[in-house]
C-alpha cells in the first residue's frame, strides 16, 4: 500500500511541474546516454578529453547510463528522443524533444521503491504503523522524489539504492538474518555504481557491523560476525563488473578516473575563506532566506563569495582558475588527485576541517523547513525514541546518513542534492513528534471530558 501510495503522488507531483530547461550536469549524461546507445561505447561525453572521442571512458559512475542505455533498447522511440536532447540548445527545456514517458514511468516507480523504504525504515524503528505512515507523507510532501525523478540525473537511482541499504540495515541489527546483510550489501553496491562516495559507505559499514558484532555483549544487537562478511561481499559482487572492465580496459581496477579530481578541486577552493565569511556561512547556507538574512548582517564583500555564478566565487575558482594550476602543478591527470589530497587537504586539514563542518551545514537542509524543524525537535525526539526502542535501530539509521553527510562536505562542494536521503531521518523526527502531539492532545481532551461524562 504504501509503494501504491507513493507511486501515485510522485506521478501527479511530476505530472503538474511545468517543463524547465536541461540542467549542465544533464547534458553530460545524456551525451554519455546517446553514445552508449548508438555505438555501445560507454565513454566520458563532454567531459571527454580533446582527442580521445568515442573511446571508452569511466568519468562518470555507470549505473544510470547504462540504465536508461537499456530502457532505449526496450523504448524503440527513446533513442531518438535522448540524441534530440543530448545536440539541443543550452536552453532548451526538457520536453523540447517529446516527453520521456518510459523513463519518467521508470524514475517514478524507482522513486516510489524509494519511498517505500522510507516507510519501512520508520516502521523498523518506531514500531508504529502510524509513524510509518506519517513519515511517508512528509517525505513526499517535500516533493523531493518528483522533482528528482523528472531529471536526467543519477540522484534517483543513487538514493532509493541508499534507501533500500538503510531499511535492510535497520532490519539487520533487530534480526540474525544473512539475506538482510545481502541486501544491505547490494543496495550499498548498487549506490556505488551509481554514485561512487558510497564505496566508503560500504568499507565504513562493513567494518562498522564487524565490530559492533564482537561487541554484542555490550551492545545488544543482532548482529553476528558474519553479517559484516556477508555484507561486504554482496557489495564487492555488484561493483566487480564495472572493475573488471575497467582492469581490462585500462590496466587498473579504480571505479572512476578524474572525477575525484574535479570534485576535490572544487572543494578545496573553499579552503580559501576568511573567517569572517566562515561566520557568515552559517547563516548564508540557511534554506531559502539564508542569502537574504545575511546580507542584510553582513558586508556584501563577506558574502559574496559564498554564491555560486559570480566569476569570483569560490565554486567558479575551483572550477576553472585553481583547478588549471593544481593540474599544472601536479604535472598530469593522474597525479592531480594526489596532488590537491597532500596539499591542499593534508596540508590545510585544519582549515580544510572547519570549512567542513560549514558545508556540511549547506549541504544538510533536504526538504528545506522540514530538515530545520527537524533539527529542533531531534533531541527531545530522539532521546524518548531510543528510551522506548533502544539505541541500535536509531544508530543505524542515522549514522550511515551522517557519515555520508560529513563525505561529502570534506570532498566536494556538499550541495543539498547530495544529502536528500536525510529525509528519511528527518521525516521519522516529525512524524514522531506529530503522532505523540496527537496522543497527547486527545489525552487532554480525554480528562477534560471526564468529568462531564460522570456528572
Amino acid at each position: 500500500m504504501a509503494l501504491l501510495v507513493a507511486v501515485a503522488v510522485v506521478s501527479v507531483q511530476m505530472a503538474v511541474k511545468r517543463a524547465d530547461p536541461l540542467q549542465p550536469d544533464e547534458r553530460t549524461y545524456l551525451a554519455i546516454i546517446d553514445t552508449l546507445t548508438r555505438t555501445g561505447v560507454y565513454g566520458d561525453g563532454d567531459m571527454t578529453a580533446a582527442g580521445v572521442a568515442g573511446k571508452p571512458g569511466r568519468f562518470i559512475a555507470p549505473a544510470y547510463p547504462l540504465m536508461v542505455s537499456a530502457l532505449a533498447k526496450l523504448d524503440s522511440g527513446l533513442p531518438a528522443k535522448l540524441a534530440c536532447l543530448a545536440k539541443s540548445e543550452r536552453k532548451a527545456l526538457r520536453t523540447s524533444c517529446g516527453r520521456l514517458w518510459s523513463l519518467d514511468a521508470l524514475q517514478i516507480g524507482i522513486a516510489a521503491i524509494g519511498m517505500a523504504a522510507v516507510f519501512a525504515i520508520a516502521h523498523i524503528v518506531s514500531g508504529s504503523l502510524t509513524v510509518a505512515w506519517g513519515s511517508l507523507l512528509i517525505a513526499l510532501a517535500t516533493g523531493e522524489s518528483a522533482t528528482y525523478a523528472r531529471l536526467l540525473l543519477t540522484d534517483t537511482l543513487a538514493t532509493t539504492a541508499f534507501y533500500l541499504f538503510l531499511a535492510a540495515l535497520v532490519a539487520l541489527v533487530g534480526r540474525d538474518r544473512a539475506w538482510l546483510a545481502a541486501t544491505a550489501g547490494a543496495a550499498a553496491g548498487l549506490a556505488t555504481l551509481a554514485r561512487p562516495g558510497y564505496a566508503y559507505l560500504l568499507y565504513a559499514t562493513t567494518v562498522a557491523v564487524l565490530a559492533l558484532a564482537l561487541l554484542r555483549s555490550r551492545v545488544p544487537t543482532a548482529l553476528r560476525p558474519h553479517h559484516a562478511f556477508v555484507l561486504l561481499a554482496a557489495g564487492l559482487a555488484v561493483i566487480a563488473p564495472w572493475l573488471l572492465r575497467n582492469q581490462l580496459t585500462f590496466g587498473d581496477a579504480a571505479l572512476t578516473a578524474g572525477y575525484g579530481a574535479l570534485a576535490l578541486g572544487q572543494r578545496v577552493a573553499y579552503n580559501a575563506m576568511t573567517w569572517s565569511e566562515w561566520g557568515a556561512a552559517w547563516i548564508f547556507w540557511l534554506p531559502d532566506v539564508g542569502d537574504d538574512i545575511s546580507r542584510v548582517l553582513f558586508k556584501p564583500e563577506t558574502t559574496h563569495r559564498l554564491g555560486f555564478y559570480a566569476p569570483d566565487t569560490f565554486y567558479q575558482v575551483g572550477n576553472g582558475a585553481l583547478h588549471a594550476t593544481t593540474l599544472a602543478a601536479a604535472g598530469s591527470e593522474q597525479n592531480h588527485l594526489g596532488y590537491l589530497i597532500r596539499h591542499h587537504v593534508v596540508g590545510d586539514l585544519p582549515k580544510h576541517v572547519a570549512v567542513t563542518l560549514a558545508l556540511a551545514w549547506r549541504g544538510m537542509w533536504a526538504g528545506k523547513w522540514l530538515g530545520v524543524i527537524a533539527l529542533v525537535l531531534a533531541w527531545p525526539v530522539l532521546r524518548e525514541l531510543i528510551r522506548h526502542r533502544g539505541f541500535a535501530p536509531l544508530a543505524a539509521l542515522a549514522l550511515p546518513l551522517l557519515f555520508m553527510l560529513g563525505l561529502h562536505a570534506f570532498v566536494s562542494v556538499n550541495i543539498v542534492r547530495y544529502n536528500v536521503p536525510m529525509i528519511a531521518l528527518y521525516s521519522l523526527i516529525v512524524a514522531l513528534a506529530a503522532v505523540d502531539l496527537w496522543q497527547r492532545l486527545a489525552a487532554w481532551r480525554g480528562e477534560r471530558n471526564q468529568p462531564e461524562a460522570a456528572t
